[in-house]
């Protein structure tokens, strides 16, 4: 999938989602998909260093929370109510365990985040960064480079192994992946940023 040739931000940064009134502004680039090149996450320093280690792809979401979303967590996608009832919002973080469809919030936005009614980018597709609960009983389960990782059911967004007990929880988690972790954790990590290897099915890309 080629870059949309979009002039939309960066990622790292938002678009303004709301006029000097506080109507509702840009609904037209909601649900765009664009393809990034040359984003390093795995050397040390700035995640913001363009090398060769892969492209992301990103969504275009509205912020529709009532608050502002945090980087590095997982936010929860909301359809549009019209048309063909595409992913255009993020009502708020993954909330419970194997919650879907989530995206990654663009992890190169500054501490504060992404405000109400705002635009920002969800990661979908390539390396990113998410963040383990924290608390370890959250984190139901170690973790090395490959393990599958799913919303953990501490409301915040965070992330998880599947540890599932039942066949019907096999089938949960397997239809919640959304990405593989490139780090190796335990559940003494509590609060760690893995670096994360995304591939949502929820997006054709």
């Amino acid at each position: 999938m080629s870059d949309t040739g979009f002039n939309g931000p960066s990622l790292g940064e938002t678009m303004p989602g709301t006029d000097d009134d506080g109507n509702l502004i840009n609904s037209q680039f909601l649900g765009t998909i664009k393809r990034f090149d040359n984003i390093n996450v795995l050397g040390s320093g700035s995640a913001k260093v363009w090398e060769s280690h892969g492209p992301v792809y990103a969504v275009l979401l509205r912020n529709v929370s009532g608050g502002a979303l945090t980087r590095r967590q997982l936010a929860l996608c909301e359809a549009s109510a019209v048309g063909y009832n595409l992913i255009e919002n993020a009502s708020g973080y993954g909330a419970t365990l194997y919650d879907k469809p989530v995206v990654a919030i663009d992890p190169w936005l500054s501490s504060s985040g992404v405000d109400d009614d705002d635009i920002f980018w969800g990661i979908i597709k390539g390396p990113t960064i998410l963040t383990l609960p924290s608390s370890g009983g959250d984190i139901l389960a170690s973790g090395s480079v490959g393990t599958a990782l799913v919303c953990s059911a501490d409301n915040a967004g965070r992330v998880t192994p599947a540890a599932p007990a039942s066949d019907a929880a096999v089938y949960q988690a397997a239809n919640a992946v959304f990405g593989s972790s490139m780090t190796t954790f335990t559940n003494a990590n509590t609060d760690m940023e893995l670096t994360v290897l995304m591939h949502c099915p929820w997006f054709p890309c």
